[in-house]
Formats: C-alpha cells, sequence, structure tokens
C-alpha cells in the first residue's frame, strides 16, 4: 500500500510540475486594446488602451489601425502619448483609423503607449481591432530591422440605458390618481 501511495504522489508531482512548466510562456513582441472597462452603458464614455510589449525586442515603434463598431461607438479622440512615444496623427473615417503612428524616441520596450476614447451609441457586444497598418507594413527594432508582431483586439459590451424603476413607480401612481379623479367626478 505504501508503495501505491508513493508511486501516487511522484505522479501528481510529475503532472503538477509539469502543468507549471506549460503555463510559462514567452511572449514575444505584442500590440493589443485593453477596455478600462468592458461594460458600459449608451451614452458613456469608453476608454482603451493601446498597449505594446516588446520586452524581447525593443522597439522604434510603428503604425497600426484601428476597426471598430460605428454603429455602437463613435471615436471621440485620444490622449497624449506616454512619456517618450511621438503621435502620428490617424486618418479618421467612420468605423477605422487608419495611419495610427506611435515612434519612440530610443528603443522601448513599450507598456500603454496611448489611451483611445470612444462615445457607446448603440447596445451590443462592439469589437475593436488592432492590425499592422497595411500604408506602413510594420515594426522596427533599433537596429530598423522589421519586427514580428502579434496583434489583438478586444470587445466591449454596451448595454441600453434602462428606465428607472421609480419613473415606473410615478407613472402608475399618476395613472391610479387619475382613474380614481374620473371614479370621483362621475
Amino acid at each position: 500500500m505504501c508503495k501505491i501511495l508513493s508511486k501516487f504522489w511522484l505522479l501528481a508531482a510529475l503532472c503538477l510540475g509539469m502543468a507549471t512548466a506549460q503555463a510559462v510562456v514567452t511572449t514575444g513582441n505584442q500590440v493589443w486594446l485593453q477596455a478600462t472597462t468592458p461594460t458600459v452603458a449608451v451614452g458613456d464614455t469608453l476608454s482603451i488602451d493601446l498597449v505594446f510589449d516588446f520586452s524581447s525586442d525593443p522597439t522604434l515603434g510603428g503604425v497600426v489601425d484601428i476597426s471598430y463598431d460605428s454603429t455602437l461607438l463613435s471615436f471621440s479622440g485620444y490622449g497624449a502619448p506616454a512619456t517618450g512615444w511621438i503621435l502620428t496623427a490617424p486618418t479618421t473615417t467612420a468605423g477605422s483609423l487608419t495611419g495610427l503612428g506611435l515612434d519612440a524616441l530610443t528603443a522601448s520596450t513599450g507598456g500603454s503607449v496611448l489611451t483611445l476614447d470612444f462615445l457607446a451609441i448603440g447596445a451590443g457586444t462592439a469589437s475593436i481591432g488592432v492590425a499592422n497598418s497595411g500604408a506602413w507594413n510594420t515594426f522596427y527594432d533599433a537596429n530598423n530591422s522589421p519586427q514580428s508582431v502579434t496583434f489583438t483586439g478586444t470587445s466591449v459590451t454596451v448595454s441600453a440605458v434602462p428606465l428607472p424603476a421609480a419613473l415606473w413607480l410615478m407613472l402608475g401612481g399618476l395613472g391610479l390618481l387619475g382613474w380614481q379623479g374620473r371614479r370621483l367626478g362621475s
């Protein structure tokens, strides 16, 4: 019995070690969007952070295109880029920001480099994508060599603004008062 238990614990430790080893992932060069609030109501402002991770190969920057559902979101602007980054303004059309350029003053590992603001105008799940810009093609490292980059967008849920319960209660009360007044008048 003791041998069986020791083999079980050895097997369990081996499996745990394998699971731990599989959890370690090399990130590589990544650009992604991160919603500061994943759920907003119609009429709210939504902030999306543009995040870079070039920890394995510092970047001088690059150009991205942002796409979004223009029936649910309206682009309202962006904040100042993070310290050390220069912004090239994008061409803005309904549903896209084309040629959003971010250049590092010196090779950078990234972080949250820019915040994009949207106004929620319709209810539903809005996808917001980020991709390499068709105009510029790539990001460049400190030696001006092209970098391979993984792009990941995000999605947010925009909920309709419900009528407050107090409004329904007030309308019901007014209806009862009107019905009572009509009954007393006849």
